[in-house]
């Protein structure tokens, strides 16, 4: 008959324990893998929403009348503050009814949109903002408005009578536009005198200018050569500034005389003048390298 040695309490405790851990770890196992379905379904759950979300934003706006647009939150939201020249460098320029924008960006309070636009290319590192309320919104994208271009006499004539309109950073309207429920910027700088004229079928900084239309060679050529050569509505230019050529050897711009007690505004000066003056610190070139030059570019055919 045989004998079995009875079982010591100390081996009857370690495999209890052993129990006890295995049961513990699958516990937990099973508890990371509810966690994991748990964070797996609330993931799904916030990016389904932030789409549907997305969907109640409108992405397009056109403008319904002229409107302000600025390179600042605070100029959107009617706050100016003009620098020691009395011009509001936030304002880039004014939209015209039906321009189409899209909406990059909402403000806080849904006020202010952060925008873009393909008829106008801000400078670099510049964005552009303006009001909610100068928008018809919509979900769907819009088609760029189709300007026609007025007839050279017409716009000759209208840059005629903006002689003495006073010079506005960023305007391109002589009848200035409503901010914040008060009519300001009555007034056009360089590119908004041009701008206003074509009807916004012009690009409405000098950067997009000197590019613009083809170039006519002037390189090496004096003064009074280069008057020659130009015709109406021949644009003299150079990053900063623009002179367009008029009527019978005259040539109108939109000059800023900070500090100075000469008129800042539309002017006509003699051509042949106004070019001797500009080569006194530039030389006529071909093409625009971003040097100490000026070209001259053509955009509408004799």
């Amino acid at each position: 008959m045989s004998h079995l040695s009875p079982i010591s309490p100390l081996v009857k405790n370690k495999d209890s324990g052993l129990r006890l851990a295995f049961t513990q770890l699958r516990l937990k196992n099973r508890q990371l893998v509810v966690w994991r379905l748990f964070l797996c379904i609330w993931g799904i759950i916030v990016f389904w929403g932030s789409i549907a979300h997305a969907d109640d934003i409108p992405r397009w706006g056109r403008t319904k009348d002229l409107t302000a647009v600025f390179n600042s939150r605070e100029g959107a939201s009617g706050v100016v503050n003009p620098d020691r020249c009395g011009q509001v460098r936030s304002l880039e320029f004014m939209a015209l009814p039906d321009t189409v924008f899209s909406i990059v960006g909402v403000d806080g309070d849904g006020r202010i949109f952060e925008v873009a636009t393909t008829e106008y290319i801000p400078p670099r590192g510049k964005r552009l903002y303006l009001s909610a309320q100068s928008l018809k919104l919509s979900p769907f994208p819009l088609q760029d408005s189709i300007r026609k271009r007025p007839t050279v006499d017409r716009m000759l004539d209208a840059m005629t009578s903006a002689v003495g309109v006073p010079y506005v950073w960023g305007a391109n309207s002589r009848a200035g536009v409503f901010v914040a429920g008060l009519n300001r910027f009555a007034g056009l700088d360089c590119s908004g005198l041009l701008y206003e004229a074509s009807a916004g079928t012009t690009p409405r900084n000098t950067e997009q200018l000197v590019h613009f239309g083809w170039g006519v060679p002037i390189a090496g050529l004096a003064p009074r050569d280069v008057a020659r050569l130009l015709k109406p509505l021949d644009l003299i230019v150079w990053k900063g500034h623009v002179l367009i050529v008029g009527r019978g050897g005259q040539v109108f711009e939109s000059i800023l005389r900070c500090g100075s007690k000469q008129f800042s505004g539309v002017v006509m000066r003699p051509l042949y003048e106004r070019l001797y003056e500009i080569t006194r610190n530039r030389r006529a070139a071909d093409v625009w390298t971003g040097g100490k030059e000026y070209v001259v570019r053509r955009w509408v055919s004799p």
